[in-house]
């Protein structure tokens, strides 16, 4: 059971966060000030679910600014919408992610086949769009022309 206040150290542990990281918080608003106890923060039950809750969203990808729409929305009664919203935009950007980490991952398998004495003569280093990436030609003689 959560006792009435937390140190900073003692919330730290619980959410597995550095105290470094739960003063940023603080500071930037996502959570409530802590009160003081004889100079000493302390923290409440509700702080180490918000905490929870921020550690849930950075695993989903939310940035902070993300981060604070959803408490913003949740404040005013609609969170659900919000978190629809931006989940919708989060899949487009992962399906993105993964469509990009797919190419790259068929290149390396084709890199695992290359017996080329040379790098230039690699087919997958030859590959047009690659070689754009290297800052040489298609053909592997030198930089590409703008």
């Amino acid at each position: 059971m959560i006792p009435e206040t937390l140190t900073i150290g003692e919330v730290a542990r619980r959410v597995e966060l550095n105290p470094s990281a739960i003063r940023y918080y603080e500071r930037i608003g996502l959570i409530p000030p802590a009160t003081r106890v004889s100079g000493q923060r302390r923290y409440g039950p509700d702080t180490v679910q918000r905490l929870g809750l921020l550690k849930a969203a950075k695993r989903l990808g939310f940035t902070l600014d993300e981060t604070q729409l959803l408490l913003a929305a949740e404040a005013e009664g609609e969170p659900a919408g919000r978190m629809q919203a931006l989940a919708e935009q989060k899949l487009s950007e992962v399906d993105a992610l993964i469509a990009q980490l797919n190419e790259v991952r068929r290149l390396l398998l084709g890199a695992t086949q290359c017996r080329a004495d040379h790098l230039c003569d690699c087919t997958v280093l030859a590959e047009p769009t690659v070689m754009v990436r290297l800052g040489r030609s298609a053909a592997g003689h030198g930089p590409t022309t703008p």
